[in-house]
């Protein structure tokens, strides 16, 4: 017996309209555009207050939409159905490129305990209570028992997604390693996966629920076979990718490839479903996400491509969720939201419970110490990119009640952020795997550096950084003995070793920039306390073991590699002599400096307004971890630091200019000196 399949809503776009119609597409998509760079500047202020970015796209999103300004209309929000397509897509690639399997193999007992135990709780209890409150939705309870059950199996399939990349950024930010992170980080990546598999289960149960089917054992037979060739035609769709990442030369083209491919999903599944195509009486039903997460989960498992994959995910995700969270929040219903608010709120508070209850079960039946066990929930709260491409999924899906579903999803993922990203801070610092990054003094005026070593060139680097302008303190052990340096102005401190308490009376906290030229160990030390307890702008090390480069790489230190540095540099030195003795300060009188811009009169000025010395040239500006290739319209911000190639006495110049305080206006003009 055939089963009537949901109606599925592929929508208009630009790939399929008629010429003549392509205006119509062309006026929301350009609205869209515009809107999106205004709600990247949102996103930036929720940002520097400390709040989520999706919650600053998602509020620009409503305050254009429909229900506000009206700048977005909702036909237009209708149109623009594809983006949200492409950006789904893309989202399952992102879901799929995380599940690299052989990083969690060590902790995959635990991480499928946990997994199973938060799934099995999480999914029924919020299914269960959204079924009890469903009758504060007009728009799911009016129509009828059904709808309300498929809504409630959806409900409770889409509120188990996690966040890897929130989870992943938190982890960098606070250096946390340890075994109970990499088995926070294994869960929160399988359960991407797990949820998108939910996912497309549920839409088939609520399918046949809504629209009758055959007997029970066909039914789940033709389930299997519709999720078996979702994941055959994500594997042939992976080989696709594969094949555009070694064949496709530029971002740009790789970029369009890849957001076109995701489209085509789509499209194809829309296709296939709207021309009823079946097996034995069955339609088949492909999930696109499902496609699109095994895809992913190809290329970086079965491919040599993971690596080029993942950088190009990682330059076009911001783009991506930039464009589809703003249009996430002008599709939501305010009307909806505000009479269905407390729902929402009562659903964000028993999935915590649900997960607290199953990060629990499962943590002890995967061995964790009770205590662990009992925090182990707050690392698991955040939301984003998979729950939010689920509720839109839905939202084309089921079109109807499905948008009144979204609405109410969303609201609920927008608590979880708010919430998990500081309980998942706390917890990993709770058990000891955490090693923040302290924050950085601020310049003083006068660049401190901090040498640590026992050899000659330990003392000849102190004096040549003397000769520059630097304050220089050479640290050596006892044992060393140097030439008397007083007659060139250093100062040599003798340690006995190296502890917290020895940086700290060296006065580590103000030094720009701390050097270490003893042996690797000792290094490490130097580097991981300079690391959390001062926040050390520069960390530079001489390090005699390659293998060692990875821990020091971890910590963000500059690794010197006495083996390679003189090759290196004599390879420079054949195929671009010039400038490498310019850049080296091998040339007399010329030198090359960083300074940090300190005037307030050139915050957003641009290089090309500037009267900079002739013989003065801006090569580069680092802002926070973040290094620009400067361009004339590259615009200076306080605390920048400039990179400078100059003559000495060029140097002083735009060194007083750049970090002055007293200028009554910035150094402009029309022309170079």
């Amino acid at each position: 017996m055939s089963v009537p399949r949901r109606a599925f809503f592929v929508g208009a776009s630009p790939f399929t309209l008629p010429a003549m119609e392509w205006l119509g597409w062309l006026a929301p998509a350009l609205g869209l555009g515009l809107v999106a760079l205004a709600s990247r500047e949102v996103g930036g202020l929720f940002r520097r207050w400390g709040l989520p970015l999706i919650s600053g796209f998602l509020l620009c999103g409503v305050v254009v939409g429909p229900d506000v300004l009206g700048m977005l209309s909702r036909p237009a929000v209708e149109r623009l159905s594809f983006v949200d397509q492409v950006a789904i897509a893309f989202i399952g690639f992102l879901a799929g490129a995380e599940l690299y399997l052989k990083e969690f193999r060590d902790r995959i007992r635990p991480i499928i305990w946990v997994t199973i135990g938060i799934a099995a709780w999480t999914a029924p209890l919020v299914a269960i209570a959204f079924s009890a409150l469903s009758g504060g939705i007009d728009g799911i309870a009016g129509r009828g028992e059904a709808t309300v059950l498929a809504a409630s199996i959806l409900a409770g399939s889409i509120l188990i997604a996690r966040s890897p990349s929130s989870v992943i950024a938190i982890i960098k930010e606070l250096r946390a390693w340890g075994p109970y992170t990499r088995l926070v980080l294994g869960v929160t990546v399988i359960m991407d996966a797990v949820v998108i598999v939910l996912f497309a289960i549920s839409a088939e149960v609520a399918d046949v629920i809504l629209h009758g089917g055959g007997e029970v054992v066909g039914t789940a037979l033709f389930l299997l076979l519709d999720l078996a060739l979702s994941a055959i035609m994500g594997a042939l769709v992976g080989g696709i990718l594969a094949l555009i990442l070694r064949l496709a030369n530029g971002v740009v083209l790789r970029t369009g490839l890849v957001l076109a491919l995701g489209w085509a999903v789509f499209w194809l599944a829309g296709y296939i479903r709207a021309n009823e195509v079946a097996i034995a009486g069955n339609e088949v039903l492909l999930e696109p996400l499902l496609i699109c997460m095994v895809a992913g989960l190809f290329v970086s498992n079965a491919t040599r491509r993971r690596s080029e994959f993942h950088r190009l995910l990682d330059r076009v995700s911001p783009t991506v969720f930039l464009v589809f969270f703003t249009l996430a929040g002008a599709s939501m219903s305010l009307e909806v939201l505000a009479r269905s608010w407390q729902v929402a709120v009562a659903l964000f508070g028993i999935r915590i419970g649900a997960i607290a209850i199953g990060a629990f079960v499962g943590g002890i039946a995967a061995g964790e110490p009770p205590r662990r066990a009992r925090i182990l929930w707050m690392s698991f709260i955040t939301q984003a990119g998979v729950g939010l491409g689920l509720a839109k999924e839905v939202a084309l899906e089921f079109p109807g009640w499905g948008q009144e579903l979204a609405t109410i999803i969303i609201a609920v993922i927008v608590l979880n952020q708010l919430l998990g990203p500081p309980l998942d801070r706390w917890v990993f610092k709770a058990v000891g795997e955490a090693h923040p990054r302290a924050d950085a003094a601020g310049f003083d005026g006068v660049r401190d550096v901090l040498v640590f070593g026992q050899e000659g060139q330990a003392m000849a680097l102190s004096r040549q950084l003397h000769d520059h302008g630097w304050n220089v303190k050479l640290a050596a052990l006892a044992a060393t003995s140097f030439e008397d340096p007083k007659e060139r102005g250093l100062e040599i401190h003798e340690i006995d070793a190296v502890d917290l308490e020895t940086l700290e009376r060296l006065e580590g906290a103000r030094a720009e920039c701390i050097v270490a030229l003893l042996d690797d160990d000792t290094n490490y030390r130097i580097c991981e306390l300079a690391y959390e307890n001062f926040g050390t702008s520069n960390l530079v090390v001489r390090a005699q073991e390659p293998r060692e480069h990875r821990r020091f790489h971890d910590l963000g230190v500059v690794v010197v590699d006495p083996a390679t540095a003189m090759i290196s540099l004599f390879d420079h030195l054949v195929r671009s002599p010039r400038s490498t003795s310019l850049l080296l300060g091998l040339d007399a009188g010329r030198d090359v400096a960083e300074i940090q811009v300190g005037n307030p009169n050139l915050h957003e000025v641009a290089l090309r307004e500037l009267v900079l010395p002739q013989d003065a040239l801006v090569l580069s500006l680092r802002r926070g971890d973040n290094t620009l290739i400067t361009h004339g319209d590259t615009r200076l911000r306080l605390n920048d630091w400039v990179t400078v190639l100059g003559s000495d006495s060029s140097l002083e110049e735009v060194a007083v200019r750049f970090e002055g305080e007293a200028l009554s206006r910035p150094f402009l003009g029309t022309r170079a000196r």
